[in-house]
């Protein structure tokens, strides 16, 4: 029903979509686009309509297409309502500003999102570290052309590249913090066990990597873990259970990041509790709150991570 309220829309002006991001594409904003041609879509993604979204994040027509893009930002609008703020960032919002200020003599100068989708907790890295260069990645070449263009139209500086986050083709030490929004659910399990050595790869020593992510089974109560059980089942999320069995101290462990490196945190919905809650929670860090991932009033953020040692 989400994607039967936005399609007739994007069907529509699809070709108005295409003209504008072309116009927006050469905006002196200074972000750039980059896509390979010869690039393979991974099964996880191509075989299934992940959310049910009609043709899936990757299907496109022609070398212009960005409607996949568009979908998935109109649909996640009304499925949301409103609880993911107007640039519906607030996750990437909140989190990036708990990393600022948990670790104030922590500067990044390169910063990468490991399936970026269209940029929403892409752009907000850059704001919060506006001399860091922003990279977002994804599979997705409609959702890439999407997310482009919407920064572009936002002002906002990214480079957006197709990748594969299991296996990049950046150079070993090449970001400072490697984070991923709302992801590793959607991979297979030795995927993610893939996605964590490669960001640790991809780490210069003392560079953090950051997941925000649905809560793991332990931190959920009873009727939650139900839920996001039948979620994953019908709303065609085959990974999701699984990756919520994992363990994330193991997975990082595994990865080659110190155990005594590892984090965990709940953190605030900067546009349901305010700037100063954020802060606040600086001190009373916890990695379980009956709010927790819901999409209700009052949501709050799960998010983990750990440092690679210098």
């Amino acid at each position: 029903m989400v994607w039967d309220a936005v399609r007739p829309t994007l069907e529509r002006e699809a070709d108005k979509l295409t003209d504008t991001a072309t116009t927006l594409s050469q905006a002196e904003v200074g972000g750039t686009l980059a896509l390979d041609p010869d690039f393979v879509v991974p099964s996880n993604v191509e075989t299934i309509d992940v959310h049910l979204m009609p043709g899936s994040y990757h299907q496109e027509s022609g070398n212009a297409d960005l409607r996949a893009g568009s979908m998935y930002d109109n649909g996640l609008s009304v499925f949301s309502f409103g609880l993911m703020g107007k640039n519906l960032d607030d996750i990437g919002e909140s989190i990036a500003l708990w990393v600022k200020e948990k670790f104030a003599d922590f500067h990044p100068g390169a910063i990468l999102d490991m399936g970026c989708t269209i940029g929403h907790n892409t752009q907000p890295w850059a704001k919060q570290y506006p001399d860091a260069a922003v990279t977002g990645i994804d599979v997705s070449a409609p959702c890439l052309r999407y997310a482009h263009a919407r920064s572009q139209a936002q002002g906002v500086k990214v480079h957006y590249q197709q990748e594969n986050a299991t296996q990049t083709n950046f150079a070993d030490g090449s970001f400072d913090l490697v984070f991923s929004s709302m992801f590793l659910h959607e991979l297979p399990k030795k995927d993610i066990r893939a996605v964590f050595k490669e960001a640790h790869r991809l780490l210069r020593p003392g560079g953090l990597m950051l997941h925000y992510e649905l809560p793991p089974n332990d931190a959920m109560n009873a009727y939650d873990g139900f839920y996001l059980d039948w979620d994953s089942y019908y709303n065609y999320e085959p990974f999701y259970k699984g990756y919520r069995d994992l363990v994330p101290q193991e997975l990082c462990a595994d990865a080659g990041f110190a155990p005594d490196s590892f984090f965990q945190t709940v953190v605030p919905s900067i546009g349901w509790y305010g700037r100063d809650a954020v802060i606040e929670s600086l001190t009373g860090e916890q990695a379980k709150d009956d709010n927790t991932g819901r999409l209700a009033d009052g949501v709050k953020w799960y998010c983990y991570g750990a440092r690679k040692a210098k």
